[in-house]
């Protein structure tokens, strides 16, 4: 299809259907390496001829089954694509034709080449095709960012799921358990902590020193007082700021107490659930001391005998 320079009506044929101006756009290539004019006819024998290597550029450009042009717009992109093709033919050289031009942003470009080239396929421009791989790009990024953000709020939420059902496990004395949970959940959260809690209920601590980093987290205190680790943190030396004094020394698979607070001297002692007793089965248990932990260095006495409590310190 042309635009005639005339009368500026849209065609098809080698004539205008309005005016008959011939179409000047349909080249004129000599086989024998020269050119003929715009104005010249194809009915010169030897000279002029239309064949395989002829610069087919109207019908190659402007194939119906390749562009479609309908309404009102088709028909200004398709004269504005026309207006650009007779400009650049214009800055060519006779030598080296115009090799490609741009039809318009919602159109692709059409490549005109030398005649032995064989290229007149249509070809995407470049600014259309960055900016088509431009956004292809950001629409690939967002979409993974997407997958990953919900690959992530899932997986977080798995986590915070079984984190619960730990904790109530726990909380419920279902330490077993509870411990199984912690362990596959490793680093989230609180699991280390409650891990490592699990297993002294589990009575499974050894150096009772990793407890103290735990103090204030949870039933630590508890637990350091508890039957199976209250000899083990109150051994050593206890003193207030008057010299009052607590001391349980280890001898042989015993402890031995010595204390200079007021107590029901004689017989033997046991310390259950953080209170010592004094007294054998026979003649009963009496209370003597509750022992309450403030820091790992820090415990407050309550003495039944005296009704007081003493503030004392690891020595």
């Amino acid at each position: 299809m042309w635009k005639c320079p005339q009368c500026e009506t849209v065609n098809k044929g080698e004539k205008c259907i309005i005016c008959g101006e011939s179409n000047p756009y349909f080249p004129k290539v000599d086989l024998h390496g020269g050119k003929a004019g715009r104005n010249s006819t194809a009915g010169q024998k030897g000279s002029v001829q239309m064949g395989k290597n002829h610069l087919d550029v109207v019908p190659n450009m402007f194939r119906p089954e390749r562009q479609k042009i309908s309404g009102h717009d088709g028909v200004k992109n398709f004269e504005k694509s026309l207006n650009t093709y007779e400009n650049s033919t214009k800055k060519g050289t006779n030598d080296q034709p115009v090799k490609k031009f741009i039809l318009s942003r919602t159109a692709p470009i059409a490549v005109i080449d030398a005649p032995d080239s064989g290229m007149t396929d249509f070809e995407e421009s470049e600014p259309f095709s960055q900016e088509r791989s431009r956004g292809l790009k950001k629409w690939l990024i967002g979409a993974t960012v997407i997958l990953v953000a919900c690959l992530v709020i899932g997986f977080g939420f798995c986590k915070e799921h079984k984190y619960k059902k730990a904790l109530t496990l726990f909380e419920d004395g279902n330490y077993v358990q509870a411990r199984a949970e912690f362990e596959e959940l490793a680093d989230y959260k609180d699991s280390g902590k409650y891990l490592l809690l699990a297993d002294a209920r589990l009575s499974k601590v050894e150096n009772i020193e990793v407890l103290y980093d735990l103090i204030d987290f949870e039933d630590t205190k508890e637990i350091l007082l508890s039957d199976e680790y209250i000899i083990k943190f109150l051994t050593g030396k206890w003193a207030d700021s008057l010299g009052k004094r607590i001391e349980f020394i280890k001898e042989g698979d015993g402890v031995k107490l010595i204390c200079t607070l007021p107590f029901e001297n004689g017989g033997r002692y046991r310390l259950t659930d953080g209170t010592q007793y004094h007294g054998n089965d026979e003649t009963g248990w009496e209370k003597s001391f509750s022992y309450e932990i403030v820091t790992e260095n820090k415990i407050k006495v309550y003495c039944y005998k005296d009704g007081k409590t003493y503030i004392m310190y690891r020595q």
